[in-house]
């Protein structure tokens, strides 16, 4: 039987230790933390005792590998998924639009939303139409270029991306248009909002982002796995350019035939930083077959040229903030589960009562309106205060909703993630590694997680693919 130790219990390191579980391999799993899910957890307000995540998730039918995560635990009853793609789009000036993709199933119901926004000219209806279709076919070429530089290549008009395709960037991307890699909207786009049936469709979890991880302890307990928490991975030894033994915090040693890391990079280098690291990226390739898409993608295959070792640590990325803002107030003013902003600081705006089901009935009475707002490549917004921060977000809200005259604001809690997801420019996605990018250094050493070389934004889903394929890898070596 194989051992395999996973470093970091997030979503890429839950996923890889299901994966190598299902495979028959003994899995031993180290979080540093005393909790799981990394950057995609739940707490508890101090003031309302309510539980709240460290950021408002979204999840959609394309995210498959998660998706399957959530049904081997148990929890995927946790997920209300929409019967077809449905997004509110409310505006300062009190008007509304909504892209509702329900009328034909698949991406022809998704064009036909587009065709019935009422806010875009006719215009910029069909030069988004127009682009979804180069997209769905792959007549496009975006490598090299940044979101805005591709978009205004293919003819979108300032109002087609302001009102539709910005909206869709920071969402997905977490990062201003002109910085963000067009790489990754074709990706999401062929993906998510042009791919299959379910794919399209947006899934909202009803209970805390931890609940839908806490059978995992047990679940590995039964697949003959162990799990420490508040374990730290202290070193590895390498000899012959294999890991032979890591020592981990506790003061045991172990002696895995396979390692996968699923951490930062910082965490990462730290952990090699007494060996000289050699360094190449992957063939994209990998991810292709991994993951079977059917479409074309812009990456360069097999036949590219595969770009030399360098002898350099793995260096961190920039990084892009996510602020989350929860807000309780007296009344409850939002009818929507949730709504997209446009011309507001706040991207969305989430109606907590509609969707989550955790608040006990003496937590609902004392707060009954309850919404979480998120702002997307929020630097500038970082820079506040919690109090500005959140009388700002009211300000807003009073003006994208009139019905909230009257409201009293009871309560307000601000999270700022200020390394919520890597920056990923076009410099940073050439430089994004591949799970094998350190077998010169050690050929039993693999890398997981939402920063290394997924073909997706830095998400839960592309975390949770890079920790499947990982495994996947090592299985055939």
């Amino acid at each position: 039987m194989r051992e395999v130790l996973v470093i970091g219990g997030g979503w890429a390191g839950i996923a890889a230790a299901m994966e190598a579980a299902r495979n028959g391999w003994r899995v031993t799993m180290v979080e540093e933390r005393p909790y799981l899910g990394g950057r995609a957890r739940s707490f508890t307000d101090r003031m309302t005792g309510e539980e709240i995540d460290n950021g408002q998730h979204l999840m959609m039918g394309c995210y498959h590998e998660a998706m399957q995560v959530l049904r081997e635990l148990g929890t995927d009853l946790n997920i209300e998924r929409q019967s077809a793609l449905r997004v509110r789009f409310v505006d300062v000036d009190g008007g509304s639009d909504i892209l509702d993709a329900g009328l034909i199933p698949g991406a022809a119901g998704v064009a036909i939303g587009i065709l019935r926004l009422r806010r875009l000219s006719i215009r910029s209806r069909l030069g988004i139409l127009g682009l979804a279709v180069k997209l769905r076919t792959g007549r496009v070429s975006s490598a090299g270029l940044s979101c805005e530089a591709f978009l205004l290549r293919y003819g979108q008009t300032p109002q087609a991306i302001t009102r539709f395709w910005e909206p869709i960037i920071l969402a997905t991307l977490n990062a201003p248009m002109h910085e963000a890699a067009a790489d990754l909207l074709v990706a999401v786009m062929r993906l998510a909002f042009l791919g299959g049936v379910e794919d399209s469709k947006l899934y909202l979890p009803t209970s805390g982002l931890s609940t839908l991880l806490e059978p995992f302890p047990q679940w590995l307990a039964n697949h003959q796995g162990t799990l420490h928490l508040s374990t730290s991975c202290d070193s590895l030894v390498v000899e012959d350019g294999r890991i032979v033994s890591a020592v981990l915090s506790n003061g045991t040693t172990l002696t895995p035939d396979v390692v996968i890391s699923a951490i930062p990079q910082r965490a990462l280098g730290r952990l090699l930083k007494d060996y000289r690291l050699d360094y190449r990226l992957d063939d994209r390739l990998d991810y292709r077959l991994d993951y079977r898409l059917d479409y074309p993608l812009d990456y360069p295959l097999r036949d590219s040229p595969i770009p030399p070792f360098s002898h350099s640590p793995i260096l961190p990325f920039s990084h892009s903030p996510i602020i989350s803002v929860y807000l309780w107030y007296n009344s409850p003013w939002m009818t929507d589960d949730f709504v997209a902003s446009l011309g507001t600081t706040v991207q969305w705006v989430f109606n907590r009562r509609r969707l989550q089901r955790s608040a006990s009935a003496e937590t609902v009475g004392r707060y009954p309106g309850h919404v979480s707002l998120t702002i997307s490549a929020g630097s500038d917004l970082a820079q506040l205060s919690a109090e500005a921060i959140i009388d700002q977000c009211d300000r807003e809200l009073r003006a994208l909703f009139p019905e909230m005259h009257g409201a009293i604001l009871l309560h307000g809690q601000v999270i700022k993630e200020k390394a919520a997801t890597p920056l990923l420019n076009v410099e940073a996605l050439a430089d994004r590694p591949g799970h094998r990018a350190l077998h010169a250094t050690a050929n039993n050493l693999y890398l997981a997680g939402d920063w290394t070389n997924t073909g997706l934004p830095a998400t839960i889903e592309g975390a949770a693919r890079s920790g499947v394929a990982a495994v996947r890898d090592a299985g055939r070596h």
